[in-house]
């Protein structure tokens, strides 16, 4: 039986905890989520102890089957900031804040 997700794409430009985990659950329902990372990491990398390998255990609960990539935003103007080339054409869902990048929209639909 095929996960009711599989075959989705979701692009995740999320940190903490409530974006992570909402891709989490997408991600057991069988998407192939992408995390879109910050060069510095996201916050809840240090929330410990407990420590598991120099990571707290609460990121790497929330980020579960997924890829993690890493984008260097600083100095970008918000209006010119978009999904990674490849990713934003074929996504189905971004989990995240609304002015890292922007989903196309169809001509007509705000």
């Amino acid at each position: 039986m095929a996960s009711p997700l599989s075959g989705g794409l979701v692009v995740e430009i999320a940190q903490n905890l409530a974006g992570p985990f909402a891709g989490e659950i997408l991600a057991h329902m069988g998407a192939d989520v992408v995390k879109v990372g910050r060069p510095d990491g996201d916050d809840a990398r240090g929330w410990g102890p407990p420590f598991w390998r120099g990571t707290a255990p609460a990121f790497l609960a929330v980020n579960t089957n997924k890829r993690i990539i890493c984008l260097d935003f600083d100095g970008v103007r918000p209006a010119t900031r978009r999904a990674p080339p490849g990713l934003e054409e074929h996504n189905e869902e971004i989990v995240g804040e609304p002015d890292a990048t922007r989903r196309p929209q169809a001509e007509g639909h705000a």
